[in-house]
């Protein structure tokens, strides 16, 4: 049995095993069990080396009526219907106005006020992400027991802060589970790692 793996220079699948000659397509995906994929069988997870950069993904079939299809991009939902439309369902990441500190939810935006803390989740998931915006002066972001966080060439100690300097700083975090690492993966201001 051949094995595909994601190519994110041609966001193509392409197979693993070399001695395939001629490539050819893939007519479908097996499920864990053994068989084919039934429309029943709830969400097939499909990964790219990369988060958010999935690639293409072309969805075929004899009858458009067949297909059905939900994609999850950065907490997006783009959805082909049965006549093989796209359209986008979720609004992406959610934001919470922080008045007071909180531990933060994975994939989840916050609009913090002076002085408060965000602590970031406990236990995220490879390539969970938290915004944070300074809607007033000056606040805390926190990294979880055991956590560091990464901003440019600056890495925290182990559960250490990143403070703003200004209000309208603002900052993006992903999670490497390898490293119990958050890595600003995007910031507006100027950043105190600690």
């Amino acid at each position: 049995m051949s094995q595909l793996i994601f190519n994110p220079f041609t966001n193509r699948l392409d197979f693993v095993d070399q001695t395939i000659v001629p490539p050819g397509t893939v007519a479908s995906i097996t499920g864990d069990q053994g068989g084919p994929i039934s429309p029943s069988a709830g969400t097939i997870n499909i990964q790219g080396n990369q988060v958010g950069h999935l690639g293409a993904i072309d969805f075929a079939g004899t009858n458009p009526g067949q297909i059905y299809a939900s994609v999850i991009v950065d907490g997006s939902t783009i959805d082909i219907n049965s006549t093989g439309e796209l359209s986008v369902l979720g609004s992406g990441q959610p934001f919470l106005d922080a008045a007071t500190s909180v531990t933060a939810a994975s994939n989840t935006g916050y609009f913090c006020n002076s002085g408060i803390t965000v602590t970031l989740p406990a236990s995220p998931a490879q390539g969970d992400c938290v915004t944070v915006i300074a809607a007033q002066g000056v606040f805390t972001v926190k990294a979880n027991t055991g956590q560091f966080m990464k901003v440019a060439n600056a890495l925290s100690s182990s559960g250490g802060t990143c403070d703003n300097t200004l209000a309208g700083d603002s900052m993006t975090f992903r999670y490497q589970v390898t490293s119990t690492t958050w890595f600003a993966s995007s910031f507006i201001g100027s950043w105190t790692v600690s």
